[in-house]
């Protein structure tokens, strides 16, 4: 899950749903939840993401933006169902202009039209 990556990073992460953005700061996460191995035996980390934490200008700090079926989930307020449309995080990239400087750069994910 490429979302819970750049949070577990610290990236800065904005998220826009319905119409509005909302920055995720953190996780939480649920041991108990049902994972899979892969072929050496590792499991992702991403399995156990229970929520995103957010700021949304429209509600107390650090809520939890959850799945649609999960009772703490904040976002029910907007409405029953939503998804996040896109992200745009801060990215390390390098460029070589008299050997290589490190820099960041903006990086905009939309989710696919299927």
């Amino acid at each position: 899950m490429e979302l819970y990556i750049y949070v577990k990073s610290g990236f800065p992460v904005l998220a826009g749903y319905r119409g509005h953005v909302v920055s995720i700061v953190g996780h939480t996460i649920d041991y108990s939840r049902t994972t899979t191995e892969d072929s050496e035996g590792f499991i992702d980390s991403s399995q156990f993401l229970k929520q995103f934490i957010v700021i949304d200008d429209n509600f107390f700090p650090y809520q939890r933006l959850g799945w649609p079926d999960d009772p703490e989930n904040y976002a029910a307020a907007y409405r029953k169902e939503y998804s996040i449309d896109s992200i745009i995080t801060a990215v390390w990239s390098e460029k070589t202009r008299n050997g290589y400087q490190q820099y960041l750069r903006w990086q905009h994910f939309r989710r696919s039209e299927s």
